[in-house]
């Protein structure tokens, strides 16, 4: 549950989150409008789904690299592709730092090193 003030005229708002994607969300209200795009949401999702589970169970087995490799992949080709270094724009987001911490957090757990360059 957070609290969240507006600096404009100090209007308050309480919100509750569930799980990792309900904190981002909370994290990115702002006057309880979601500042989130269409594709970050599509990153975020794609990461609650497939490293998440991985993640907050402790899946070490080799058959889970598959689906981590894929991830990294599609985050290689995304950021491969664009002319930008981020995810989803010409900056630093919410979502490349959330999207990031939770791909680094799985490659940790499971022990992998070899990663694209640019992921």
């Amino acid at each position: 549950t957070g609290t969240t003030t507006c600096g404009w005229n100090d209007t308050t708002a309480t919100s509750t989150a569930r799980g990792w994607m309900g904190a981002v969300r909370l994290l990115a209200s702002g006057n309880g409008v979601l500042h989130i795009t269409p594709q970050q949401e599509s990153w975020l999702e794609a990461a609650n789904l497939t490293l998440m589970p991985i993640l907050t169970q402790g899946k070490t087995e080799p058959v889970f690299e598959g689906a981590v490799l894929d991830f990294v992949e599609r985050l290689e080709k995304q950021l491969t592709t664009t002319d930008s270094p981020y995810l989803t724009g010409k900056s630093l987001q919410l979502c490349d730092a959330c999207v990031a911490q939770v791909t680094v957090a799985t490659l940790v757990m499971l022990g992998m090193k070899q990663v694209p360059p640019r992921v």
